[in-house]
């Protein structure tokens, strides 16, 4: 990622589900996942082309990637929170990242306490989501770690010698994606609320990037 804006300098963008331009509906005899996965694909590859992870193991290069992530991250985990996602995933706690990726910034000398205003933003100012809409988003943030995965790999290969909280997270815990997973297989008749979610992390994410840029 080559663009770089101080963190002083941003505000987070608020995004309608919406006003979001053509929700699809699953195909018939489709199930959820497979929906989610095609709906999503063109801006799941569009946000992948634009988010750089080559010479993370600079460390400019590694604290640009970790607060464009924070940034991104911050706002949907505080929806989700303000949503009431604890009474439907009592994992919740354990799920959020937004607090490894303070403690990474932090230790590479970043101040990294912020959000929409703070840890204690309004809920006005975020969010509120119904139960299947956060159910699409809980699938976007939760398949990311997948992508943190395979970049934790490849940047240990190489002897990174800087912090991972956020990208090591969760690791070995595959009860995330599989709750996740069975929830999304029991509502198939939700589908289009659940694309809709999941369609709106990924245009938040599209979005913090441009406004990064």
């Amino acid at each position: 990622m080559d663009c770089v804006r101080p963190v002083s300098q941003r505000r987070f963008r608020m995004i309608d589900i919406n006003e979001l331009e053509g929700s699809p509906l699953p195909l018939p005899g489709e199930d959820v996942r497979s929906f989610l996965k095609r709906s999503t694909k063109e801006k799941h590859d569009l946000l992948d082309s634009k988010i750089s992870i080559e010479n993370l193991s600079l460390k400019e290069h590694y604290i640009h990637f970790l607060e464009f992530h924070l940034r991104a991250l911050q706002y949907l985990e505080q929806s989700l929170e303000a949503s009431e996602i604890l009474s439907f995933f009592n994992d919740w706690e354990s799920r959020r990242r937004r607090f490894a990726l303070m403690d990474d910034l932090r230790i590479l000398g970043r101040d990294a306490h912020y959000s929409v205003s703070g840890e204690g933003s309004q809920p006005s100012e975020l969010r509120h989501l119904n139960e299947w809409e956060m159910l699409g988003v809980l699938y976007v943030l939760e398949g990311s770690r997948f992508g943190n995965a395979m970049i934790l790999r490849s940047l240990t290969e190489a002897t990174f010698e800087y912090p991972t909280a956020f990208l090591s997270h969760g690791a070995g815990e595959s009860v995330f994606w599989k709750r996740v997973i069975e929830r999304l297989e029991a509502s198939h008749s939700q589908a289009k609320a659940i694309g809709e979610g999941s369609l709106f992390a990924f245009e938040h994410y599209l979005g913090e990037w441009r406004d990064w840029c």
